[in-house]
């Protein structure tokens, strides 16, 4: 397992508190070889396109501007040692979160081919805290574990107060740094203050009915 090592760009002081914006950088890897065993159901071509996104990092990015985040793919890496063909193999899917006023929330899943899906509560409201804390890189970190799915569970460091994550993580009391089910593990490797003109302006997707929306 790749050792992944923080790249904190800003100091985790009250100071904090008063910046607006955040640009956190994750990577997705692959567990327990899960594609190479779904690759067993197919032949040729698709067999091996499966099984491929087992050797690959995917990066994604989370933009924390003022309680509003959107979460994108940026690129895709093979491993070095990986000989066998390279596919495509990012997303146009966006995540979308407003989470200004805890009695409007908006979490949005957009995607070119499954449209959107929109929900209305915090994803920790399907998560337990519990007393496991560990240091991943030189952050303390505690468990949230998933009621219904125990294999899957998040770290989130409480010192620094950003309740988001990637994807549609967050409502945690803390910046989520890594993601755990049984078939990814996602991993944050960096996080760097925004400030002044550089800070972004986060734009609302577009989101017509579609999938689960509430």
């Amino acid at each position: 397992m790749k050792l992944f090592i923080f790249t904190i760009v800003f100091l985790i002081t009250s100071a904090l508190m008063a910046q607006t914006g955040y640009k956190v950088t994750y990577e997705v890897r692959s567990v327990n070889n899960t594609y190479t065993k779904l690759s067993e159901q197919f032949t040729g071509e698709d067999r091996a396109k499966m099984a491929s996104v087992d050797h690959l990092t995917r990066t994604f990015q989370l933009l924390h501007v003022n309680g509003v985040s959107l979460y994108s793919y940026v690129s895709t890496q093979y491993d070095s040692m990986y000989t066998g063909e390279q596919y495509y193999a990012g997303t146009s899917t966006v995540h979308y979160k407003d989470m200004r006023s805890v009695n409007d929330l908006e979490m949005l899943e957009v995607s070119k081919m499954r449209g959107c899906a929109r929900k209305t509560t915090f994803r920790s409201e399907l998560y337990d805290l519990t007393d496991s804390t560990k240091i991943i890189g030189n952050l303390l970190t505690q468990k949230a574990v998933n009621r219904d799915f125990p294999d899957s569970y998040v770290w989130f460091a409480p010192r620094i107060p950003i309740s988001d994550g990637p994807k549609q993580e967050a409502g945690f009391p803390g910046l989520v740094i890594q993601k755990v089910n049984s078939s990814h593990r996602i991993v944050m490797v960096a996080i760097e203050e925004i400030d002044g003109d550089l800070v972004p302006s986060i734009v609302r997707p577009e989101c017509a009915a579609g999938r689960g929306n509430q």
